[in-house]
């Protein structure tokens, strides 16, 4: 027998976090996310990464990210797409790059009121399998009128930087959901 729960689903703010060396092909891949999910409402300047050497070898040194929230909104169970969509872009750039590894990691994820979810092509304890090869993980929480980390948040998603960006994201997806 099945079954069906009719609830009221809120769509939630979409958001890419984008490792880079060279500023040319960040600038492709922003035309590339804008043209998929629509205009860049808040964005991050770029940091150093380094965090991690995951990355190094396939991507080289002197790394740098940012973050862009997009105007539109998202169905949350849209985000698997949104993965393979991005890991696509990063295919196709890296081909365009004629380079043995990939130009630009897009990290997509989505901020709803009380969370922050990342989408990840690799599982660990912590990720739920969503389908088409994707992982979710709630990687921070909204409590006590703050973003907080839990015990597998990124060092980079830790700092009161990135915590001040992800409030002004949900300050944004806040108001947009009280308009719709």
């Amino acid at each position: 027998m099945e079954t069906f729960f009719k609830r009221h689903i809120l769509p939630v703010k979409l958001f890419t976090a984008i490792l880079y060396r060279d500023d040319m092909w960040l600038d492709k891949a922003k035309k590339i996310l804008v043209k998929h999910y629509g205009s860049i409402d808040l964005y991050t300047d770029a940091v150093s990464f380094r965090e991690t050497d995951y990355y190094r070898k396939e991507m080289g040194d002197d790394l740098k990210k940012v973050w862009y929230s997009f105007s539109d909104l998202i169905k949350p169970d849209s985000l698997a797409n949104i993965k393979c969509q991005t890991h696509e872009i990063e295919e196709s750039l890296k081909v365009e790059s004629e380079q043995s590894g990939r130009v630009v990691n897009i990290d997509p994820g989505y901020i709803e009121l009380s969370k922050i979810v990342l989408a990840s092509l690799k599982n660990f304890s912590h990720r739920i399998y969503i389908g088409k090869g994707v992982f979710h993980e709630v990687t921070m929480i909204y409590k006590d009128k703050q973003f907080q980390e839990l015990l597998w948040t990124y060092p980079d998603y830790k700092s009161k930087r990135m915590k001040d960006f992800f409030e002004q994201v949900r300050q944004k997806y806040y108001v947009s959901t009280k308009i719709n």
